[in-house]
C-alpha cells in the first residue's frame, strides 16, 4: 500500500508537532507566586549596585594606595580663620590632609608615589571607556536582547576589578589606567541594556516604579561602595586596599550567576514565568502601541535611594489616577531633582560659607532630592521611544558622563595656582549654574508622549536579530485622557 503525504498533510503534521505536549507553552504554569518582572527589578538593582560600587571604590582606595609622604603637600588656605578647608571627598585623591589623617590613624603607608596630576588621570580614566560604549550598547540591546549584554558588561567590570591590584603593582599608573578604561567600556553598556530590558518586561503603569527602583541601585552602589571600601582599606584583610577590588569582583561574579539563571530577554522566552504574568505584560505592551571619608560621601546617596524608591511609585500613582499627564509628572520630578540641588550647591558658598555642618546638611539634602530624577529624565526614554529606549539612554549616558574626565581637568585648572575658598567657590557656581540651565531646558522642551519615530513598525522582520529583536506591535499609549489632561 502506498501512503501519499501531500504538502497539506505535511504542513498539518508540522503544526500539530509544534503545538504538541512537548512545547514549553503546554507545560507552563498558569499562575505562580513568583513574578519574574520583580526578580528582574531586584537583580537589576543589585547589578547597578555592583557596577557603581566598582566605579567609585578607587576614589576611596586611592587614599590608602598613595604614599602621602612622597606627595607634595599643598595646604588649602582660605578665609575661614579657625581651620583650613578640606577638599571634598568626591575627589579624595586630591586631599593631602585626608592622606595624612588616614596614614596616621591606621599606621599605613601606601606603596605608590603618584602625584596629584597622575591621581587625577587615573580617576578620570574610567570615563574614557565609559563614553564609548553606551550608544552601540543601546542598539545591541534592542536588536539582540539585553540579558547577556547587561550581564556580561557587569561581569567584565567585576573580573577587571580582580586585576587592579596586580595591574597597579606590576604596571604602575599606566597599568591601572588601562584596566580602568576597560572597566568603563564594560560598564558603558549596562544602563542602555537595563533600559531596553525594562521596555520588554514592565507594563507601562509600573515602569516609573521599576525604573526608579532599579536605578536607585546606582545610588546604593555609591553609598555602600564608599563605605565598604573605607572599612576594607583600613583593615588588614589581604593587604588592606587590594581587598576592596577582590570583594567587588567576587560579589559581581556571584550576581552574574543569578542573572544568567533567572533572567531572559523577553517574558515569553522565560522558562518559568507563568502564563498569567506573560499575558499581563504582553497585553499591556499591545495596548500601548577611608571609613569616615567614605561614610560622609555615602550619606547623600543613601538619601537618594529613599527618594528614588518613593518617587517612582508616586509618579505611577499620579499617572494611574490621571491627576497629571506623563509629561508633567516627568517635568515635576526633574524640576525638583535638578533645580533645588543646583540652588543648594550655590548656597554652599553664599549661605554656609565656613560652617562645615551647614555645608554637610546642604550636600545631604541636595543628594537626597537628586534621587527624584529617577522618575524624571531617567524615565523619559521609555516613555518617548520604547523600542529605542536603550539607544536614547546610551546617547544621554555618553554625553552626560563626559563630566567624569572633564570635571577633574576643570577643577585642577581652577585650583592649581590658587587653592583657596574663592577658587573652590567658582567650581560650585559652575556646577550649580549648569544644573539650573539644563533644568530649565528640560521644563521647556521635555515630553513623555510616545513618538512615532520611537516605534518599530508591525512589519519589522523578526529574523533581524535574536530573541531580543522586536517582531510584535510595539507599545503605544492609548490613554487619551491622560495625554490630554489640562494639568
Amino acid at each position: 500500500m502506498t501512503v501519499d503525504i501531500s504538502d497539506h498533510h505535511l504542513s498539518k503534521l508540522q503544526i500539530d508537532c509544534t503545538t504538541s505536549g512537548s512545547s514549553p507553552m503546554s507545560t507552563r504554569k498558569k499562575t505562580s507566586w513568583i513574578q519574574y518582572r520583580y526578580v528582574l527589578i531586584i537583580l537589576g538593582f543589585f547589578g547597578l549596585t555592583a557596577v557603581y560600587g566598582m566605579r567609585v571604590n578607587l576614589n576611596v582606595a586611592m587614599v590608602a594606595m598613595v604614599n602621602s609622604s612622597a606627595v607634595t603637600k599643598k595646604q588649602i588656605t582660605g578665609n575661614c580663620p579657625t581651620h583650613s578647608i578640606t577638599t571634598p571627598s568626591v575627589i579624595a585623591s586630591n586631599n593631602t590632609n585626608t592622606f595624612d589623617s588616614f596614614n596616621v590613624r591606621h599606621g599605613k603607608v601606601g606603596p605608590f608615589t603618584w602625584d596629584l596630576y597622575t591621581q587625577g588621570v587615573i580617576l578620570g580614566a574610567f570615563y574614557y571607556g565609559y563614553i564609548i560604549t553606551p550608544i552601540p550598547g543601546g542598539r545591541m540591546a534592542e536588536k539582540y536582547g539585553a540579558k547577556w549584554l547587561f550581564g556580561c558588561g557587569t561581569l567584565l567590570t567585576g573580573l577587571l576589578s580582580l586585576l587592579i591590584p596586580a595591574a597597579s603593582t606590576y604596571g604602575g599608573a599606566t597599568g591601572l589606567v588601562i584596566v580602568r578604561i576597560l572597566q568603563g567600556l564594560g560598564e558603558g553598556v549596562t544602563y542602555p541594556a537595563i533600559e531596553a530590558q525594562i521596555a520588554h518586561w514592565v507594563p507601562i503603569n509600573q515602569r516609573a516604579t521599576a525604573i526608579s527602583l532599579i536605578h536607585t541601585g546606582g545610588f546604593f552602589g555609591v553609598a555602600i561602595g564608599m563605605y565598604i571600601s573605607g572599612v576594607l582599606a583600613a583593615s588588614d584583610i589581604l593587604g588592606g586596599w587590594p581587598s576592596i577590588f577582590y570583594f567587588f569582583g567576587i560579589v559581581t561574579a556571584f550576581w552574574f550567576v543569578l542573572w544568567a539563571l533567572l533572567i531572559s530577554n523577553r517574558p515569553d522566552d522565560h522558562p518559568w514565568a507563568s502564563q498569567e504574568e506573560i499575558d499581563l505584560i504582553l497585553s499591556d505592551l499591545g495596548d500601548q502601541k577611608p571609613s569616615h571619608n567614605g561614610l560622609y560621601s555615602a550619606v547623600p546617596y543613601t538619601g537618594a535611594i529613599v527618594a528614588g524608591a518613593l518617587s517612582g511609585p508616586a509618579a505611577d500613582w499620579l499617572r494611574r489616577n490621571q491627576y497629571m499627564t506623563g509629561t508633567n509628572i516627568r517635568k515635576l520630578c526633574n524640576g525638583l531633582a535638578h533645580l533645588i540641588p543646583s540652588i543648594m550647591l550655590i548656597s554652599v558658598v553664599k549661605v554656609a560659607g565656613c560652617d562645615g555642618s551647614l555645608s554637610l546638611v546642604l550636600f545631604i539634602t541636595a543628594g537626597t532630592i537628586r534621587g527624584i530624577s529617577e522618575a524624571g529624565y531617567m524615565s523619559i526614554p521609555v516613555d518617548m521611544a520604547p523600542d529605542y529606549a536603550g539607544t536614547i539612554l546610551g546617547i544621554c549616558v555618553c554625553i552626560g558622563n563626559t563630566t567624569g574626565f572633564l570635571v577633574p581637568w576643570i577643577t585642577g585648572a581652577i585650583i592649581e595656582t590658587q587653592n583657596t575658598t574663592t577658587t573652590w567657590s567658582y567650581i560650585f557656581y559652575l556646577a550649580g549654574g549648569i544644573g539650573l540651565v539644563t533644568g530649565v531646558m528640560f521644563q521647556l522642551f521635555a515630553s513623555a508622549e510616545v513618538q512615532e519615530w520611537g516605534l518599530v513598525s508591525k512589519g519589522t522582520s523578526s529574523d533581524e536579530g535574536t530573541s531580543g529583536s522586536n517582531s510584535y506591535e510595539p507599545p503605544r499609549n492609548t490613554d487619551k485622557t491622560i495625554l490630554t489632561s489640562p494639568i
